[in-house]
Parts: C-alpha cells; sequence; structure tokens
C-alpha cells in the first residue's frame, strides 16, 4: 500500500496548512489542505495466516472512531488479495480501483480502495 502521506481535510489531529486559491471565476478562497498519516504493515510469513492483521485492524478502526474519525479508507495492491480479505473482515465494502505510479520503486500499480 501507499507508504506516503494523503491529502484529506477537517480529521482532528492533522497537521495542516492554509492557503488563498482563486475559483474558476476568479473569487478567492480559503483552502486548507491537511496531511493525513496513513498506517503500513506488512508481516513475516511465519507470523500471516493466524487473525494478527484482523485483530490489529479492528483495533485501530475502534480508536479511529472514539477519537470521532467520520470515515475511514484503505488501499491495497491488486497483486495482493490477502490485503483486501482483512479489509472485508473489518466490515470495510470495496469501492473502486485505480492505477498510480507507485513510489519509491516508479512503477505502475493497480490499487483497490475500501
Amino acid at each position: 500500500t501507499h507508504t506516503g502521506p494523503r491529502l484529506g481535510t477537517g480529521q482532528r489531529g492533522a497537521a495542516g496548512v492554509a492557503k488563498q486559491v482563486q475559483n474558476a471565476d476568479g473569487a478567492a478562497r480559503r483552502l486548507d489542505l491537511f496531511l493525513i498519516p496513513r498506517p503500513v504493515y506488512g508481516l513475516l510469513g511465519e507470523y500471516r495466516h493466524r487473525g494478527l492483521m484482523t485483530e490489529a485492524g479492528r483495533a485501530l478502526i475502534d480508536r479511529l472512531r472514539a477519537d470521532g474519525l467520520p470515515f475511514i479508507t484503505a488501499t491495497h495492491d491488486v497483486n495482493n488479495p490477502a490485503s483486501g480479505r482483512v479489509m472485508a473482515r473489518l466490515g470495510m465494502t470495496y469501492r473502486y480501483s485505480y492505477l498510480e505510479q507507485w513510489q519509491p520503486k516508479n512503477r505502475p500499480v493497480v490499487f483497490r480502495l475500501y
């Protein structure tokens, strides 16, 4: 999954910046941008298929909900369907796939968004 920050708006606890931008009609407006940290995980083979990621994911989701986060999204590489199964077990719903030039390896990757 993506290891860098993503842009989002309004989440509590995020570090952000505000700047003035122009709308298409020329009117100025304030734009608030927030960098949202994204947890990334990986497990050694001997620790897979034990439910560890589902357990950790459930704890993380419970904490984010308790903190008032209005929504949660997650992505995984289409070539890693096991991560998608974890997301499904956590109650997340697949929405769509998209192509991204993944860094740091600078190669195209199809991600699935939940």
